[in-house]
């Protein structure tokens, strides 16, 4: 969604090569190991020395005339066992964490999350299935929605997903589901398709999906959903198409996001200011801006103060405000030296970010030099 982000990742450290799960080494924690033999215990029991073995291992050592401790070397005062309850309720959730990560791996490469994008469109097109077999769509919906964050080809689930049916279903648990997990699964499966290549496939979805993105603004569910909802919106002002931009201004996104990153943590701040720099391409989306007096202020003090992301596109939003439209060039620019931009300009360039960052960023500092002189 965030090609900058990508791109700063791959520039920093990499493409870092998925390990192969069943290639996965198991390393197992020393206290779950049996002294004797060293492999998981099953049935851990303490002796007298309050050293634990496997029920098995120390009743073969003891049963064959050994009467110390593998350990500690002492003799034992009593060859009375106790079930260690505690250690083997940590082992069989430590196993049981293994077992269902290995699981899903599993799933996911046998190719579930297709056939269940399937079923998913099978039951969404039907009308009558779709209102007795709704539960069946919320428990496919919940699986999907880890399945596809594991999942490294699913673009044949993500097209099944696409289609009119699918998305006509997901909007609506969105918009009027009662339960907070299920509404969460609906965006995260929605952010998913919204992040897929959208030259391959044309992602239809039902235009008033805007109104109930703009609620979870401005009246928040989840963090996840608020994130979930600000990636969507990101891809959906990205279209060529006019009405859908043309939509969102008349919702107020931009006084919406402005309100939502003044004081939010750092996550939410960079996707909402990165929403405002797209939006910022179109003219409605600057004409916004310019009505706003929240507008300047919030982007320069963003600037350097929560991360070299929110930086950049705050850098980027002001000087697209600036750059294409020369009627409110001077007013923006005004506003920004007032609340000290010149400074924070100055001092950005003197820091390591990209080329584009800092050709945008001397371009301002040209204009504003310019306005002041």
């Amino acid at each position: 969604m965030f090609d900058w982000r990508l791109r700063r990742k791959v520039r920093a450290s990499g493409k870092k090569k998925k390990q192969n799960p069943e290639m996965a080494e198991l390393v197992i924690s020393n206290h779950f190991q049996c002294p004797i033999t060293l492999k998981l215990m099953k049935d851990p029991m303490t002796l007298s020395s309050g050293i634990t073995y496997d029920r098995d291992n120390i009743e073969t050592w003891l049963n064959t005339g050994n009467f110390t401790c593998t350990v500690t070397n002492q003799v034992l005062r009593s060859f009375d066992q106790i079930l260690n309850h505690t250690l083997r309720k940590m082992i069989q959730d430590w196993k049981w964490g293994f077992e269902s990560e290995r699981n899903k791996l599993c799933i996911v490469a046998n190719g579930v999350s297709k056939v269940l994008a399937k079923a998913f469109d099978a039951f969404a097109k039907n009308p009558e299935a779709f209102e007795r077999f709704s539960n069946v769509l919320i428990e496919i919906l919940s699986a999907l929605n880890w399945m596809l964050l594991l999942d490294d080809n699913k673009n044949e689930s993500l097209k099944l997903l696409t289609l009119q049916a699918s998305l006509r279903c997901m909007v609506w648990f969105m918009k009027h589901s009662q339960d907070v997990l299920v509404k969460q699964n609906a965006i995260s499966v929605l952010k998913e398709i919204k992040s897929f290549d959208q030259q391959e496939i044309e992602v239809r979805i039902d235009s008033r999906v805007d109104e109930t993105l703009v609620k979870f603004l401005k009246e928040p569910i989840s963090r996840t959903i608020t994130k979930a909802s600000l990636m969507v919106i990101f891809a959906m002002v990205s279209s060529p198409n006019e009405n859908i931009k043309a939509s969102f201004v008349e919702k107020g996104l931009v006084s919406l996001l402005l309100n939502l990153i003044v004081d939010s943590e750092k996550s939410i701040c960079e996707k909402g200011l990165g929403v405002l720099d797209k939006h910022f391409e179109s003219k409605e989306g600057r004409e916004e801006a310019y009505q706003n007096a929240l507008a300047m202020p919030v982007l320069v003090k963003k600037i350097l103060r929560v991360s070299e992301l929110a930086t950049e596109f705050s850098v980027s939003a002001i000087w697209k405000l600036s750059k294409f439209d020369k009627k409110n060039e001077g007013k923006i620019l005004f506003e920004a030296l007032q609340v000290g931009v010149f400074q924070k300009l100055v001092l950005l360039l003197q820091c390591g970010y990209d080329d584009s960052t800092k050709e945008k960023t001397t371009q301002l500092l040209k204009l504003m030099n310019h306005r002041m002189h």
